[in-house]
C-alpha cells in the first residue's frame, strides 16, 4: 500500500475543516499546520476524525516566507510514501477519478501536477452540505478560461522519499526533481460558495503580513470587497459542469 499523508497549512478553516476531512478521509495522516491564533471551531472539528494531527504553528498573519518553511519542513519530516500539499480550499483526486492506490503504485517519477479549476456555486447548486463529500457538490468551472485564471497547475503530490522542497505559493519546486506525464484534477474552492468565499477573503485581505504586501504576494486579495465578490459569483454561476467532476463517479 501506498502511504499518503496530506500537509495543509490553516488559520480559521470552520466552514472548509469537514468538507477538507470528508475528502481526505482515506489518507493515512492529515497533518494540519494550524497558527496558533486560530480562535474559531477548526481544531474542534477536526479532531474528531482519526486520521488529523494538528500542529501549532506561529505565523505574523499571512506570511508566505513563514508558511513555505513550515510546509517545507513537514515535507522533509515524512520518510514513505507520498506527501499531498494542499491548501483549506484544495480537494484534489487522479484524473478520471482512478482509485488513488493503483495510480500513484505504477509512478515512477517523484512530483505529479494537479490540474485545479476554479469551482463556482451555479443557480442551481443547492448549499452546501458539510457532511458530505466536497465533489459532487460544486462542480462548474470554465476550462481554458485564461482571462479570468480559473484554472492553476500546482506540483501538489510529491513523493516523500524525494525530499522535494518547494518555493513560495507551492506552485514551484527547487532542483531537477522527474515529472509524472499523468496528473491529478483538483476543484479550488477559493470562490465555490458565498458563505465560504467572502469570509475568508476578507480575513485575508487584513490578515496578509507587511512582507507580503511588499513582495505583492496574495495581491488578489489586497482590494477585495464584499460587494465586489457578490458580483463576481454572480457573473459565474452559469459556467458549465466540467467533465473531469463527473468522470467515475
Amino acid at each position: 500500500m501506498e502511504r499518503v499523508t496530506v500537509v495543509t497549512h490553516w488559520y480559521n478553516e470552520e466552514l472548509l475543516a469537514p468538507l477538507f476531512c470528508i475528502h481526505y478521509r482515506d489518507a493515512d495522516e492529515i497533518h494540519i499546520m494550524l497558527q496558533d491564533d486560530t480562535n474559531d471551531n477548526t481544531e474542534e472539528i477536526c479532531s474528531s476524525y482519526p486520521n488529523v494531527t494538528i500542529e501549532y504553528v506561529k505565523n505574523d498573519g499571512m506570511d508566505n516566507v513563514q508558511a513555505l518553511a513550515d510546509y517545507n519542513k513537514a515535507i522533509a519530516n515524512v520518510d514513505d510514501g507520498w506527501v499531498y500539499i494542499v491548501d483549506a480550499d484544495e480537494f484534489m483526486f487522479p484524473e478520471h477519478n482512478e482509485d488513488a492506490q493503483a495510480f500513484l503504485s505504477r509512478q515512477t517519477a517523484d512530483v505529479i501536477n494537479c490540474l485545479f479549476f476554479h469551482v463556482y456555486r451555479h443557480k442551481s447548486d443547492a448549499d452546501v452540505d458539510y457532511s458530505k463529500e466536497p465533489i459532487p457538490q460544486r462542480i462548474h468551472a470554465m476550462e481554458g478560461d485564461v482571462e479570468h485564471k480559473n484554472w492553476f497547475l500546482k506540483p501538489s503530490v510529491l513523493r516523500a522519499s524525494a525530499k522535494v522542497e518547494l518555493t513560495i505559493g507551492n506552485h514551484r519546486f527547487v532542483g531537477d526533481h522527474t515529472v509524472s506525464p499523468e496528473r491529478y484534477i483538483g476543484a479550488h474552492w477559493k470562490q465555490a460558495d458565498p458563505e465560504i468565499c467572502i469570509r475568508r477573503r476578507l480575513s485575508n485581505k487584513v490578515r496578509h503580513s507587511a512582507n507580503d504586501r511588499k513582495k505583492g504576494w496574495g495581491y488578489h486579495d489586497f482590494r477585495v470587497t464584499e460587494e465586489g465578490l457578490r458580483k463576481q459569483l454572480e457573473e459565474r454561476s452559469n459556467y458549465p459542469a466540467l467533465g473531469y467532476f463527473l468522470e467515475g463517479r
